[in-house]
């Protein structure tokens, strides 16, 4: 991830979640997410033939990168 820390690292594991890792000076931030769905229970007892797809991981990185970049200047200006 350029422009973020010394070093920074973006992992979507599988099933887990992403994890975004950042090196800077001494110090070293992880911010992991991940989604889970519920689901409703049904009138019926009746499985349904197929369960919709959880969030893709990357919707998320943006905003795990923006959020990680605010962290970082709140602590600097602590």
């Amino acid at each position: 991830m350029p422009n973020l820390g010394d070093r920074a690292y973006l992992l979507v594991e599988d099933g887990e979640g992403t994890r975004l890792s950042v090196l800077d000076g001494a110090v070293v931030l992880t911010l992991t997410v991940s989604a889970a769905m519920n689901r409703a229970e049904s009138a019926s007892d009746e499985e349904p033939d197929e369960w919709p797809d959880g969030p893709a991981p990357e919707s998320f990185h943006a905003d795990m990168i923006s959020d990680m970049r605010d962290v970082m200047e709140k602590l600097k200006t602590a």
